[in-house]
């Protein structure tokens, strides 16, 4: 996956910090997220014409997730990003419907969007302002 230009980035995380925050949130990180963080252990800035992203650096997830009871709110799910405002970013890894969200932080489960199957379909999502609110029951 190639990160878009617009993103300003961070050195990389190591293998061993990969490894020990998935397994302090629980989770198997998607494969294209993993390998996002082995290129840049967290990153800023625009995308497209519509969006912004802050994607948190991973040794922040673990806490992070705690904070938000992520757990909780939204299982077999962690949060890794925000766009500096109103919504987060997350993943779950619910077998069989695995995909990206935005969330907004307050209420965690009832305004979630659809943000695709790969990291690279949520920055498209994102940059073009097109997330589709997710139907729940």
């Amino acid at each position: 996956m190639k990160i878009p230009e617009t993103i300003k980035t961070n050195e990389p995380a190591t293998e061993d910090i990969i490894l020990n925050t998935a397994s302090e949130l629980g989770i198997i990180l998607p494969e294209d997220l993993n390998n996002f963080y082995k290129k840049s252990n967290g990153a800023e800035g625009t995308l497209g014409t519509q969006g912004y992203i802050q994607i948190w650096p991973i040794d922040t997830l673990s806490e992070r997730n705690k904070k938000m009871e992520t757990t909780s709110n939204l299982p077999e799910s962690i949060i890794f990003a925000s766009n500096g405002g109103s919504f987060n970013y997350g993943y779950s890894a619910e077998r069989g419907n695995e995909h990206y969200f935005m969330v907004d932080p307050i209420s965690m489960k009832d305004d979630i969007f659809e943000g695709g199957k790969t990291l690279e379909e949520l920055f498209a999502r994102i940059g073009d302002g097109v997330l589709e609110r997710m139907n729940l029951e």
